[in-house]
């Protein structure tokens, strides 16, 4: 294991020791410049600035905002009742956070804004407070998904001069949003938009906040029975379609182990009832007697019973064995004038019969009526085929084979061009950070570039040099820069006094410069150097 980790190690170790002192330096820095701007980068891109989200809240409040904040996983600072979050989730927490009813011991809005003059009337800070809450309200309430775009007009009314008055006015507002289409508010978010712009106004209460849609005019509720502000256009076509692609699913499961999976397209219309219906079912139960048989009567309600009868003389008769010629009918209720006979007989009875009253309420969304279409990318198929694949269709949608069209016919293959998908744009303080670093990373690459260009036109520079350090007479350029400020001398001595100076300095620069040329030529190519001190040596002894 030690020899295969030697074995990539040890041509490391080998490059490194064979660069120079410079090369290693110029490394060292292409390496940290490298991890200082990835540094800066993670540190710039990381960086999450803070805002106020709740300003002077009581320790209660502040301990229940933070609770809330942690189940969210949300980071935040608490100062002294102040709470901190993101900049990036601000509104969408104030939005989240009014549906729990917060704040509550302090408003979500400053009262004073940061751009008012000295010469400012009372009167135009307060108009200039107004507008600052209005904004700060429609930003907050257009973070919530569904809505695009909102206007919210706040009406306070001017205080009354004494503290307990009955008919003060009370402030009210409006809130007007325009939904994204197909799109529905619950009522959970609009008792959020209620208790939100309540909160943030004195006195004001959530039941005089009226949120509006633009659509259709409508105020929208925040106590609904189901949860949910419902559009009934909307819900059909919703319900519509999801039924739609239930049954699609379904016949597509039916044909395509038969057809292969392209080979087949369906396409199902329907038109739904979504009208709520109350239905009421009396039916009416025979009694039973003791011996749980159906009888005629029902069960006996009450009952009215009056008999009278008064008698009094004798009767028509005859003498036995004979036939009277009497013919004498005696009726209930009549009265005889003859020896008086009265008779009456009231009877009244009230029966009750069993009876079951339903009512039935119906809410879910029923099929009034269906298509289907199916088209099978096939060139023939026989009329009992279709009608048995119709069948199978009619029975995996649960309707009658009528509703079935079927057809069959070759599919076009035609290339479609796969579209690119749409970057999302980066926000503006990412896009500067990442040309910062860009624009960095550029220039330190250029500063290695210089660098190291420069030191290799100074090598060549002292290549050059050593190349002519003989001439043509065989001179050492030693002793050749001696001859030649030896040269110079003499003239030198003709100038004035001035000149001369100038002179000196001049000459005492360009020796600085030889020198310092020939100590770097030296230090870093070692080989050479030693080469030329050879050659200087080996040319004394021939001379000598």
């Amino acid at each position: 294991m030690n020899i295969q980790i030697n074995k990539y190690i040890e041509p490391v170790k080998n490059y490194w020791g064979s660069l120079t002192k410079k090369k290693k330096i110029i490394s060292c820095s292409i390496l940290g410049g490298i991890v200082l701007v990835s540094v800066i980068a993670g540190i710039l891109l990381n960086r999450q600035p803070y805002v106020i989200l709740y300003p002077g809240l009581d320790h209660s409040e502040a301990v229940e905002v933070m609770n809330e904040l942690k189940e969210r996983n949300v980071s935040f600072k608490e100062d002294n009742g102040t709470i901190y979050v993101p900049k990036d989730q601000e509104n969408a927490l104030r939005m989240d956070l009014s549906n729990e009813g917060h704040p509550k011991t302090a408003p979500n809005y400053d009262f004073f804004t940061k751009n008012i003059g000295i010469m400012t009337t009372d009167y135009e800070k307060k108009i200039i407070e107004q507008y600052q809450l209005n904004q700060r309200l429609e930003a907050v309430i257009k973070t919530i998904d569904t809505i695009k775009n909102a206007n919210v007009t706040i009406s306070i009314p001017d205080s009354s001069g004494y503290a307990l008055d009955d008919n003060a006015e009370k402030p009210t507002a409006s809130v007007t949003v325009t939904l994204d289409n197909g799109k529905t508010l619950s009522s959970s978010q609009v008792n959020g938009i209620k208790q939100l712009v309540s909160k943030s106004v004195p006195n004001m209460k959530a039941e005089d906040v009226a949120v509006i849609d633009t659509a259709t005019g409508d105020e929208l509720s925040g106590n609904s029975e189901n949860g949910t502000q419902i559009n009934i256009t909307q819900f059909k076509l919703q319900i519509e379609k999801e039924y739609e692609k239930d049954v699609e699913k379904n016949i597509l499961k039916v044909l395509t182990p038969v057809f292969g999976t392209n080979n087949v397209k369906v396409t199902v219309k329907s038109i739904m009832d979504v009208d709520k219906k109350v239905q009421e079912i009396i039916t009416y139960n025979p009694s039973k007697d003791s011996s749980g048989n159906p009888t005629d009567k029902g069960v006996l309600s009450d009952s009215h019973t009056i008999k009278e009868q008064e008698t009094s003389g004798k009767t028509a008769g005859g003498a036995a064995g004979t036939q009277s010629n009497a013919q004498t009918t005696t009726y209930p209720g009549v009265t005889v004038n003859g020896d008086v006979i009265y008779t009456k007989d009231d009877q009244t009875y009230k029966y009750l019969v069993s009876q079951v009253k339903q009512q039935i309420q119906g809410d879910a969304a029923s099929v009034q009526d269906m298509t289907i279409s199916v088209v099978i990318n096939k060139d023939m198929i026989a009329d009992s085929q279709k009608q048995q694949i119709a069948q199978l269709v009619a029975n995996a949608a649960a309707v009658k084979p009528e509703k079935v069209a079927i057809y069959n016919g070759t599919f076009a293959t035609s290339t479609q061009p796969t579209n690119a998908q749409a970057s999302g744009t980066l926000p503006l303080n990412t896009i500067v950070i990442i040309g910062g670093v860009v624009l960095l990373t550029l220039f330190i690459v250029g500063l290695i570039i210089f660098l190291v260009a420069r030191a290799k036109k100074k090598k060549e520079f002292a290549m050059g040099l050593a190349e002519q350090e003989f001439q043509e007479d065989g001179t050492p350029l030693k002793d050749r820069l001696q001859n030649e400020f030896s040269e110079e001398e003499p003239e030198k001595e003709k100038v004035v006094i001035p000149a001369i100076e100038d002179a000196r300095a001049q000459k005492a620069t360009k020796e600085e410069a030889l020198t310092k040329e020939i100590q770097e030529f030296t230090s870093q190519n070692p080989e050479i150097a030693a080469q030329l001190i050879r050659s200087w040596l080996k040319g004394e002894d021939n001379d000598g």
